[in-house]
């Protein structure tokens, strides 16, 4: 659960527009057996992305993997065990009778912050809503009674998450912190702060629980991060950078990352504070930034996103440590972020060609299906094939399985070269993908897939190649059933 500074509690704070509840309305513990958190599982159960998830599925399909929200919840995936053998055989026999806890809560509970930072906004500072909006301030829906609620939940979190404003700043941390390092101190506690406190209690906080401290830092140029985060002093937020991480040292526990907003004002910084944080054995968190538009390298106009490209990947030297190859996936990720914004752009310049794809396709430029492969594949738009296809294949399910037929003679073509070693592509496996899209997916549904695989070729091949017959038929059919009816909005 995360809980919103508004009250809204959602799943995670990108879902924020598909609400469990809201405290203080309800309970804490009816938010998590309520109605809309139990659609949302039952959604999550049959494969479909519930509602709210739209920028994870924008990061998915750009393949930002190092960026990608959901996969911080990876590990929550499993229920813990009981911790007794008397509770196991009691979860058999009377399941209905085990209370199921959440393994992970993360908490925004209040926008007291003590910067006013360009890229936020007044529900997230207090200090903007002051100053910049000129408002008062927000009303706070959390209170004892809520930290008094929240007392059951805590033996059995493995994550808990504080965000801002500024975790150091707000008070009601400080009670749920003393909570956890009473019943749980061994609990995984991460802290997203700015960087700029550093006090007696902060100290013993990171001392006393098994803390990850993420340190908010755009830039290491003075003037420019202090034009970003404004009302800190950049000299003070590296020495507490120090100070976090000595503490960490000591402990021998989790090292420190710094979590990067990559912006219009600062892309070209990033190289220096990818060397700052491989020096000192830090890692690096690519934050995807979207609003506002005036900050955000979506935004920008595709000349200057192809500048940020170069940049980034200037970026890029050979890792010598794991922290650097860690750091070097990141980068590489929020790369293919950028990529996806450029091809997403109806006016955009087709990417520059993959020359082992161009190669081939110089050889086989009149083969129908298997041009327009090669052309995906290399990155040249092939729209006279195209419209070649559509008019002598007007039936979407037969140019599918003709683009599926396509893909299996590249590969071939590219096995033949050296290319693609160690993947399968037989035909008794495309037989049985054919046979299954020709039986189960409809019209529509295969206009929609015919573009899909297009857009990810090389994706679709080299998973192709490592999975088994079986493999790809239970994919599509986990995500198209034989049964009728209309294929789940965000597959």
């Amino acid at each position: 659960m995360y809980f919103g500074r508004d009250g809204v509690v959602s799943a995670c704070c990108y879902t924020r527009s598909a609400k469990m509840g809201r405290y203080p309305d309800q309970s804490i513990e009816e938010i998590w057996t309520g109605a809309e958190a139990n659609s949302m599982r039952a959604a999550m159960r049959r494969n479909e992305l519930p509602g709210g998830c739209d920028l994870c599925a924008d990061q998915f399909y750009a393949r930002n993997f190092k960026g990608f929200l959901a996969r911080q919840y990876d590990d929550n995936a499993r229920l813990p065990e009981a911790p007794g053998w008397l509770d196991r055989v009691r979860s058999v026999l009377r399941p209905q009778r085990i209370k199921r806890y959440p393994t992970r809560l993360d908490f925004e509970l209040s926008n007291k912050c003590n910067l006013e930072c360009v890229m936020c906004s007044g529900f997230f500072s207090s200090s903007i809503r002051a100053n910049r909006d000129n408002l008062p301030p927000l009303p706070q829906y959390y209170d004892k009674a809520f930290v008094e609620q929240l007392l059951p939940f805590l033996p059995h979190l493995t994550h808990a998450k504080f965000l801002g404003g500024e975790p150091f700043l707000i008070d009601l941390y400080y009670s749920i912190w003393d909570n956890l390092i009473k019943v749980n101190p061994g609990c995984s506690v991460s802290i997203t702060t700015n960087g700029t406190v550093y006090t007696d209690k902060v100290k013993r906080v990171l001392e006393m629980l098994n803390c990850e401290i993420i340190v908010s830092l755009d830039s290491v140029t003075k003037s420019t991060y202090e034009s970003i985060r404004r009302n800190a002093t950049l000299e003070r937020t590296l020495d507490n950078v120090e100070k976090f991480a000595a503490i960490n040292r000591l402990k021998k526990a989790k090292g420190l990352t710094i979590a990067i907003c990559p912006m219009a004002s600062n892309y070209r910084e990033i190289p220096e504070l990818m060397t700052f944080a491989g020096e000192r054995g830090i890692r690096v968190f690519f934050n995807t930034l979207v609003y506002p538009a005036t900050q955000s390298i979506k935004a920008l106009p595709q000349a200057e996103q192809r500048e940020v490209l170069e940049v980034f990947r200037s970026a890029i030297p050979e890792p010598r440590t794991e922290i650097e190859k860690a750091n070097r996936e990141a980068i590489e990720s929020f790369c293919r972020q950028i990529q996806y914004w450029i091809n997403d752009d109806p006016s955009a310049e087709p990417p520059a060609l993959d020359e082992k794809y161009a190669a081939l396709l110089a050889r086989y430029s009149k083969s129908g299906y298997l041009t327009l492969v090669l052309s995906d594949l290399a990155g040249r738009s092939a729209p006279n094939v195209v419209h070649l296809i559509e008019v002598q294949e007007p039936d979407p399910v037969v140019a599918l399985k003709g683009y599926m037929s396509a893909l299996w003679e590249a590969a071939g073509l590219l096995q033949a070269e050296g290319q693609l070693q160690g993947m399968s592509f037989d035909t008794e496996k495309l037989t049985g993908w054919l046979e299954h899209i020709q039986n189960t997916v409809e019209p529509e549904r295969a206009r929609s897939m015919f573009s899909e695989l297009r857009r990810f070729p090389r994706e679709m091949l080299r998973f192709a190649g490592s999975c088994s017959g079986a493999q790809l038929i239970e994919l599509l059919e986990s995500h198209h059933p034989r049964q009728s009816g209309t294929a789940p909005k965000n597959q």
